[in-house]
C-alpha cells in the first residue's frame, strides 16, 4: 500500500546561500514545509584572507652628521698611537638599526702618515652611551674598511655617536712614510658599497646612498711632525716689577722639544700693550741658565737673538734678521728645553702722571696653518711671503729650509705677562 500512498511530499527543500559580512559568514537556509516558508540564519566565525598591505611596517631612516663640538686641528708626532681625531653622530627613526659596514678615508697625500684607524661605537640598543665596541683596521691605500660590525643605533635617540682614532706612521725624510706637515683627516665614505645598515623591524638593508647626511662628514686635521714644540710662560726674575730707565726683563718663556727629535726656533713676534711709558726700545733676548739667571754674556745685536742664533726683530714690522749661518736658529734637543728672557728699555713718558706705568707682553698667535714654507734666514735678509707675518717660526727639519708657524702649537698664544712700577 506504500506505493499507493505515494504522495508529493513537499518535505524540506533547502536552498542554501552564503552572505559574507566582515569577519563572519552567515548561512541562510530556506525551508518549504507543508507549504510554509521558514528561514533560519546560523552565524559561523572565519578570518579574512591576509594581504601584504594589512600588515606592512614603515621602514626607518638613518642620518649622520658631525656634532657641534668637534675635535680641533692639532699637532702630533709621527708614531703616535690612538690619536683622537673626531666624532660622528648617527640617528635612526621609526626602527632600530644595526650598522654592519663602515668605510673611512684619509687624504691620499697623507695616507702614508697613517698605519691604522680605530673606531669605538655602542653595541647595546639599551645603552648607546657606552662605546663598548672597538675595531682597528689597517689603512689600505687611503681607505679603512670596517666589516661585520654590531653597531647599535636605537631609534629616536639624538646622542648616538662613534669616535675615530688614528695610529700614525714613523717619520721618514725620504717619503714612503709620515712626512713633516702632512694633514691627516677622516672622511666617511658614502659609496654604495662602502656602508651597510639593517633595519631591525623591517630587515631593510641601507647603503651609503640611503643615508641622510649633513655635510661635511670630515674631521679637522692632525698635522704630523717628527717633533713638536711646547711653549710655557715662566715667572720673571724681577718679580714683575717695572724698572724705569734701564733695560729690564719683560717676558720669559720656555720651549720644550718632543722626544721625537730636535726643534729649531727660528723667529718670533711679541705683542705688547703699555701705558704711562714711551715705546719700549733695545729689545733683546737671551738664554736663561740653569740657575734661572739671564745669560748676559751671550752676544747680542740688532733685533732679538741669542748668540749667533737670530730671532725676528719684534720692533720692526719688516722683520729684519741678523746673525750668522744660512739657517740661523736656536737648537733645542729632543726631549730637552731652553728658557728665554726678553729684555727691553722702559722709560716713563713724563706726561701721564696719573697713570701707573704698565707693560704687558705675549707671543703672537698664528690663526692659520703654514707648514713646510721655504725661507732663507741669514744675515741682512728679510723674511718675505707668508712667514713674514708669522708670530712663531720653528722647524723639525733644521737645515732643510722648511719652516712652520705657530698654528696650534701647544701653549700658543701665551698669556700676557704684565709688569707695573
Amino acid at each position: 500500500m506504500a506505493k499507493n500512498k505515494t504522495k508529493l511530499l513537499v518535505g524540506i527543500l533547502a536552498l542554501v546561500g552564503v552572505v559574507i559580512i566582515g569577519g563572519y559568514y552567515f548561512t541562510t537556509q530556506t525551508n518549504m514545509l507543508q507549504g510554509q516558508l521558514r528561514t533560519v540564519t546560523t552565524p559561523k566565525l572565519t578570518m579574512p584572507t591576509e594581504s601584504a598591505n594589512d600588515y606592512s611596517i614603515a621602514s626607518g631612516t638613518l642620518s649622520m652628521q658631525q656634532p657641534a663640538a668637534q675635535v680641533s686641528d692639532q699637532l702630533s708626532v709621527t708614531g703616535a698611537k690612538d690619536v683622537f681625531i673626531g666624532t660622528f653622530k648617527v640617528k635612526a627613526t621609526v626602527e632600530n638599526f644595526t650598522i654592519k659596514k663602515l668605510t673611512l678615508t684619509v687624504p691620499e697625500a697623507a695616507a702614508d702618515s697613517v698605519n691604522t684607524v680605530i673606531i669605538e661605537y655602542p653595541t647595546d640598543f639599551a645603552n648607546p652611551s657606552n662605546l663598548d665596541g672597538s675595531e682597528e683596521v689597517s689603512l689600505v691605500n687611503n681607505t679603512a674598511t670596517f666589516s661585520a660590525l654590531s653597531f647599535a643605533v636605537p631609534k629616536n635617540n639624538d646622542n648616538v655617536i662613534f669616535e675615530v682614532y688614528v695610529t700614525l706612521s714613523e717619520h721618514s725624510d725620504k717619503g714612503g712614510s709620515a712626512d713633516t706637515g702632512d694633514a691627516v683627516s677622516i672622511t666617511v665614505d658614502l659609496g654604495e658599497n662602502a656602508f651597510e645598515a639593517i633595519g631591525q623591524d623591517t630587515g631593510k638593508s641601507m647603503n651609503g646612498g640611503d643615508l641622510i647626511v649633513n655635510h661635511p662628514l670630515t674631521t679637522n686635521n692632525v698635522y704630523v711632525f717628527k717633533s713638536v714644540p711646547t711653549i710655557t710662560t715662566e715667572q720673571l726674575g724681577n718679580g714683575n716689577h717695572l724698572i724705569m730707565g734701564l733695560q729690564t726683563e719683560v717676558f720669559r718663556f720656555k720651549v720644550a722639544a718632543n722626544n721625537g727629535g730636535d726643534i729649531a726656533l727660528a723667529g718670533l713676534k711679541l705683542r705688547t700693550a703699555y701705558s704711562g711709558i714711551l715705546e719700549p726700545t733695545n729689545w733683546e733676548m737671551y738664554l736663561v741658565d740653569a740657575t734661572g739667571d739671564v745669560s748676559l754674556t751671550q752676544d747680542k745685536g740688532e733685533g732679538i737673538k741669542v748668540g749667533e742664533y737670530v730671532y725676528m726683530n719684534i720692533s720692526d714690522d719688516i722683520s729684519n734678521w741678523t746673525g750668522t749661518g744660512v739657517y740661523a736658529a736656536q737648537m733645542i734637543g729632543a726631549g730637552d728645553y731652553e728658557t728665554f728672557a726678553v729684555l727691553a728699555t722702559i722709560i716713563d713718558n713724563g706726561i701721564d702722571s696719573g697713570i701707573t706705568p704698565t707693560i704687558s707682553v705675549q707671543i703672537s698667535a698664528d690663526t692659520t696653518a703654514l707648514h713646510n714654507k721655504r725661507g732663507i734666514i741669514q744675515p741682512g735678509s728679510r723674511i718675505t711671503g707668508p712667514l713674514a707675518e708669522a708670530g712663531f717660526i720653528w722647524t723639525d727639519q733644521h737645515g732643510s729650509g722648511k719652516y712652520h708657524n705657530g698654528y696650534n702649537v701647544q701653549g700658543l698664544p701665551t698669556g700676557f705677562t704684565t709688569l707695573t712700577q
